[in-house]
């Protein structure tokens, strides 16, 4: 019995010899060749490539089947399927700056948030002050569908809740403070205050407070 998207009537001949060799990547959402001719997964935009010891490529449509194993990949080179769709091109991304207006409001803090902001801005400042505080860096690389592009998230040990997008020129954000982000310069101008703000008057920021250039964290 052939499998369940009958891939040996959908594949190229090499394609076939090489899903011989092992388990078979089935992981499509629907039968390969069905889709617009000339198309294959490697243009579709619902390809994803999770990076892992190695490279994983998954359609997106069939995320919750995915498993850790072979047989939830898709052949990039398999011919697109019924629900094929072209990559969206995105745009050049802007300088990275804190949103440009307030996100949705949120409820007000509770005592354990107020804590957790005090505390995390008296991390902070103390790894402004001593990088060696900040505890163990972990890197890791993410991939995503819709918008389609790859970032660096950077975490602390010392640090929770605060992240890097993208390196030392891309963006900052903490958990403390949900839909703002921050350039490197503003981590001293804006967000530490912005926690400070939270832990001792239960304050949640609503506008960018300030564009001038400060003392930068390390």
């Amino acid at each position: 019995m052939g499998d369940l998207f009958n891939l040996e009537r959908a594949l190229t001949p090499s394609e076939r010899r090489r899903l011989r060799g092992g388990t078979q990547a089935k992981g499509y959402a629907a039968m390969p060749g069905t889709g617009p001719k000339g198309e294959t997964c490697g243009s579709c935009g619902h390809l994803v490539r999770k990076r892992l010891a190695k490279v994983y490529r998954k359609c997106g449509l069939m995320e919750r089947h995915w498993t850790g194993g072979k047989g939830t990949d898709v052949l990039t080179t398999a011919p697109a399927c019924r629900n094929w769709t072209a990559i969206e091109e995105q745009p050049a991304e802007a300088a990275p700056k804190k949103a440009a207006q307030a996100p949705k409001p949120l409820p007000p803090p509770t005592d354990e948030e107020r804590r957790v902001a005090g505390e995390a801005a008296r991390a902070l400042r103390a790894a402004i002050a001593d990088p060696t505080t900040r505890g163990a860096e972990s890197v890791v690389h993410i991939d995503l569908a819709r918008p389609r592009r790859g970032e660096w998230w950077t975490m602390w040990a010392n640090l929770p809740g605060f992240m890097r997008v993208n390196g030392r020129g891309g963006r900052y954000s903490h958990t403390c403070l949900p839909g703002w982000t921050y350039s490197r310069a503003e981590i001293v101008a804006e967000m530490i205050p912005d926690l400070e703000a939270l832990a001792e008057h239960g304050v949640r920021p609503t506008e960018a407070t300030s564009n001038a250039s400060v003392r930068s964290a390390s």
